[in-house]
């Protein structure tokens, strides 16, 4: 019995030992048990393990680096993710087979500090990426509640912080990319951690290519830019367009690049991706390319226009003219281009879905709109009258208000309509008044170009008698009118 007692004595009294000689921190943590029982043993930490009454198995074992450790007596078993007490049991279990009921104690003496790693790269941006840097870095302990803010703030950030890129590598593989600005901004909810053991922090500056901007910008010259850097961002740090007399949906962007001249819109489109810049390429901000076009015939002001490349028939034979004369029609519209000579219809409002493009030496010329009535007769302005380009139809009651309506000895009863048949006039008498009084759509016939309108049929009226007096009428009506 009190061989037993001194067994006792001597197991803790070396316990007592084994916790004078650890470090200080260890001490510490084993004046807590309760903690104790929760840590896990890790590769690199060292345990002293004592089996009462055997000292040759008393021994201290290092935790190798594929989480084990292989003593006498209990051989080779796993032990790092494991907490001491449970080692502790594996190896009283073991031991069985040597001593009958061993008494083991297992005592973490060193524990391997377990760190995160910071590599700070500074870089001169005054000269560019060929500045001058300046590395700094460090092994710093790590805790639970590291977060990356704070592992930055032990080396500093660089600045400017927008120049610079946060990348952190876990177990050799890039888990992380953000930009240093966002990290350290409190204001911007960005990634924060949690970190790991192991971790590698580096910070690095931003890739920057060398860009041109010519032409229409307030400060070109030359760029140091991100490679994601929209066109947008570049002429920011041009102080944006100087567009002078241009209008901006004039302006047209070309990217130099090598032998290619690339057209870019000068805002991105949100189907389309953004143009990605390369190293060496010139941005050229110019105004539009321009054609010279002559428009002669029947528009109030002929001559040489200079239109913007692109401009369509259709948008500019009225306006840079000044419009058309009231005798002109865009139906059928002469196009000398070279030597072809073309033919287009730019009345008909269907064709803007179509619309003729101008090139640069076309000659335009507009005719004159030959397609008229005459009105003669009891009618308050008699004469010749055009017909408007795209208009559908024209019926005997569309010629009587174009007329100005019946003189006070006119009759709406007895009108006359010669038209063309087999090249001679044939004249037909309509009533109008069943029109307008009883909707009668007969007595309403369409009048076409040519066609010559009599209100108020006199007697012994015939179509050889309307053919001696129309050319006089018209000269008289057109002197009225001067």
């Amino acid at each position: 019995m009190m061989k037993r007692i001194g067994f006792l004595v001597l197991f803790l009294v070396a316990i007592l030992a084994i916790g004078l000689a650890a470090p200080a921190e260890t001490n510490a943590a084993q004046n807590q048990p309760a903690q104790k029982a929760l840590i896990k043993l890790k590769s690199g930490d060292i345990i002293k393990v004592v089996v009462l009454g055997f000292p040759e198995y008393s021994l201290d074992y290092p935790v190798l680096s594929d989480g084990t450790i292989s003593g006498v007596g209990f051989g080779l078993i796993q032990v790092a993710n494991r907490t001491i007490p449970q080692v502790q049991a594996n190896i009283a279990k073991n031991l069985t087979r040597y001593i009958k009921k061993p008494q083991v104690a297992v005592v973490l003496t060193q524990e391997r500090v377990q760190s995160i790693f910071v590599v700070s790269l500074n870089a001169n941006f005054s000269g560019g990426n060929s500045g001058s840097q300046a590395t700094t870095s460090g092994a710093f302990p790590f805790f639970t509640e590291l977060d990356l803010r704070s592992a930055i703030s032990l080396v500093g950030a660089p600045f400017p912080p927008d120049d610079y890129l946060v990348n952190i590598y876990r177990n050799g593989v890039n888990v992380k990319e953000i930009g240093l600005g966002d990290v350290i901004n409190p204001k911007i909810i960005s990634w924060n951690g949690p970190l790991k053991p192991n971790d590698v922090i580096a910070i690095t500056p931003v890739y920057r290519i060398r860009v041109w901007l010519l032409g229409l910008v307030k400060k070109p010259g030359e760029y140091l830019v991100r490679p994601k850097d929209t066109l947008e961002n570049v002429l920011a740090l041009s102080g944006g367009l100087d567009l002078g007399s241009y209008d901006y949906n004039d302006i047209t962007v070309f990217i130099r690049r090598g032998p290619e001249m690339i057209e870019v819109p000068l805002r991105a489109e949100s189907e389309k991706p953004a143009t990605a810049l390369l190293p060496g390429d010139t941005i050229i901000v110019q105004p539009p390319a321009t054609i010279r076009v002559t428009f002669s015939g029947f528009v109030n002001t002929p001559g040489i226009f200079n239109l913007r490349k692109g401009s369509t028939l259709q948008s500019t034979v009225g306006s840079v003219t000044k419009g058309l004369l009231d005798s002109a029609t865009l139906n059928g519209v002469i196009i000398v281009r070279g030597e072809e000579v073309l033919s287009v219809d730019a009345s008909s409002p269907t064709l803007e879905s179509k619309p003729f493009i101008l090139r640069d030496g076309d000659s335009v010329y507009v005719r004159e709109n030959l397609n008229a009535f005459y009105v003669l007769g009891e009618v308050k302005t008699p004469g010749r009258y055009l017909i408007e380009d795209n208009r559908k139809e024209i019926r005997l009651s569309d010629v009587l208000a174009k007329a100005g309506g019946t003189t006070e000895a006119g009759s709406l009863r007895r009108v006359s309509l010669l038209t063309v048949v087999d090249g001679k006039y044939v004249d037909k008498e309509y009533n109008l008044d069943e029109f307008l009084k009883d909707g009668k759509i007969e007595s309403n016939p369409v009048v076409r170009p040519g066609d010559v309108v009599l209100f108020g049929r006199p007697k012994g009226f015939n179509a050889g008698n309307v053919l001696q007096i129309l050319p006089s009428i018209l000269v008289l009506n057109s002197l009225i009118k001067k």
